[in-house]
């Protein structure tokens, strides 16, 4: 088994797998006293028609054995409630395990990971977490791609 290190996500190091969901990152777009308003911070392209899902990612060992890629769409995962996740990732292309990264997701931010980037089910920091995914409608029938990883890697966040 080996170590992950988990890393606080920011719009820099995470560029290479997705948008960071958050005014953080984004200039607002309008609003007034009453609201606030941040548009297009990520766009799904070449869909017809998206699905909008919920995850239950349940509290677990953290540790990381296997990655998941969508060749034809985006992923938004959108905690709610609040609550802190993990996410490990691999960039798309040829999978090599020396390039495996894990990220610290605040729950009040959410993530838009680009079509083909490996991920797998959060692992939440403290009780299970609810999540909105969404994708193209019907991707976990037509185009999950599941892949078991040579080694394990323990995920250890500091």
């Amino acid at each position: 088994m080996k170590d992950l290190k988990v890393k606080k996500m920011t719009e820099e190091n995470f560029k290479d797998y997705g948008v960071i969901l958050s005014a953080d990152y984004h200039l607002q777009a309008g609003g007034d006293e009453n609201f606030g308003w941040w548009e297009n911070l990520a766009v799904f392209k070449g869909i017809e028609k998206i699905s909008v899902n919920l995850l239950e990612a349940k509290q677990r060992e953290m540790i990381a054995d296997t990655l998941e890629y969508h060749n034809d769409t985006e992923e938004a995962v959108i905690p709610l409630g609040g609550e802190d996740q993990i996410i490990v990732v691999a960039k798309k292309g040829v999978l090599s395990e020396d390039e495996i990264e894990a990220f610290y997701l605040e729950g009040n931010k959410g993530i838009v990971l680009h079509k083909g980037v490996r991920h797998f089910i959060p692992y939440p920091v403290k009780g299970n977490v609810t999540n909105i995914i969404i994708f193209k409608e019907h991707t976990g029938a037509n185009d999950l791609i599941l892949e078991k990883l040579e080694n394990q890697y323990k995920l250890i966040n500091e």
